[in-house]
């Protein structure tokens, strides 16, 4: 079976199947058992199947190691309120004092988007100090 265009046996695709029940991700879950069960090539997964994927592979047993490598590749950005800093790769859900800057294709070729920063890697690389005090 193919999962986010990796092939995994289908001994891991069960297992995978009950990580993606465990932690809440039935929908997921439902789509690659059905793919198993009608014997189909592999599910047609959204990028926010991708994500619940990737939650569930933190720690990836040794058959999917490939597949959560592909979900980190193609999920830049991580979906949702979670931010990801773009040179550490750290993750924060409450992101006090992240920094988000946009950025711009020079060559203008790609759109612009969003690059969002740590604390401590926007002090190193922005030479970004946060504002104190109170404002009106």
């Amino acid at each position: 079976m193919r999962v986010w265009g990796t092939h995994i046996a289908d001994e891991l695709a069960v297992d995978l199947v009950g990580l993606l029940r465990t932690a809440g991700f039935d929908s997921t879950a439902g789509k690659i058992a059905d793919a198993l069960t009608w014997g189909s090539a592999g599910p047609t997964l959204t990028p926010l199947d991708a994500e619940c994927l990737l939650r569930v592979l933190r720690t990836p047993p040794a058959g999917l190691v490939e597949l959560r490598a592909l979900l980190v590749m193609s999920l830049r950005e991580a979906p949702g309120a979670a931010l990801s800093c773009i040179e550490c790769d750290c993750v924060s859900e409450t992101a006090p004092g992240w920094v988000a800057i946009v950025v711009e294709d020079p060559d203008g070729v790609d759109a612009a988007g969003i690059a969002t920063y740590c604390p401590p890697c926007a002090a190193r690389l922005l030479e970004y100090a946060p504002r104190v005090g109170v404002y009106t």
